[in-house]
């Protein structure tokens, strides 16, 4: 069964969210956040813990339900792609996006110190540093992973993102996802979700902020390798940008 959050009960007025979490986005916060406005046995996680390190595993289980009892959550939050479980209905898919190669370098550090994810063996058994993880091939979240997501192919395989992925994210993110945020902007973000979805918010703290070093030096070699490999979800990003700017300016 999918894990529940276990929160006091909040508003019953508040719309259904699908929030794809993509690693390193600021997604631990806003989905603490979702836990302040809703309310207890409405919301399904799908991340990894201490009874199941496999997301695929939780995902597989959710499928498996009844419909109407998978209809019954009113907030759906974890590592998913867009359109996951086409039985779903009514759902505002949500997302936070962050520029590429930062996400990247955050999520070495986080899975360097973090004993959970399924990477930390590797990188700390093998001594593996920033460049040498960010110019490998270990994992896809290295590999347009953004992209992915928004697109929905399936986070599991290592198939080729390719032009058509790309341009299927960025029609996904234009028209499917109800609102999405940018990493960077994380507090007009929250304002943009609330004013649509009538969010009263609380007041919040980050968590899961990367602590890592902020001068660490990576070569022109390997930027420009990381950049050509993640291109799409570099011009998704760029893209997103200015369609953010664009919804905030017409709504301030």
């Amino acid at each position: 069964m999918v894990e529940m959050t276990d929160i006091g009960p909040q508003r019953t007025d508040y719309p259904k969210i699908a929030f794809v979490h993509i690693p390193r986005t600021g997604g631990v916060t806003f989905g603490r956040l979702l836990e302040t406005l809703y309310g207890e046995g409405e919301i399904a996680n799908f991340y990894g813990d201490k009874l199941s390190s496999v997301i695929n595993d939780k995902l597989d289980n959710f499928l498996r339900e009844d419909k109407r009892r998978k209809n019954s959550f009113r907030v759906l939050k974890g590592h998913f792609v867009y359109g996951f479980d086409p039985e779903i209905k009514d759902a505002n898919y949500v997302t936070l996006l962050r520029d590429p190669v930062d996400r990247l370098v955050s999520y070495y550090f986080y899975a360097l110190k973090e004993r959970g994810n399924y990477l930390n063996g590797y990188l700390t058994q093998r001594r593996i540093r920033l460049e040498e993880f960010l110019m490998s091939q270990i994992t896809v979240e290295l590999d347009n992973y953004q992209v992915r997501a928004i697109s929905g192919m399936s986070v599991s395989e290592r198939g080729r993102v390719t032009r058509d992925h790309f341009q299927l994210a960025r029609r996904n993110l234009r028209n499917q996802f109800s609102v999405f945020g940018i990493t960077e902007r994380f507090g007009a973000s929250m304002a943009l979700f609330a004013g649509l979805f009538g969010w009263e918010l609380p007041r919040y703290v980050s968590g899961n902020v990367g602590d890592y070093p902020k001068d660490h030096n990576i070569s022109m070699r390997c930027l420009d390798l990381v950049s050509r490999r993640n291109e799409w979800d570099i011009m998704l990003y760029q893209e997103a940008q200015e369609l953010f700017a664009a919804r905030v300016l017409a709504v301030s």
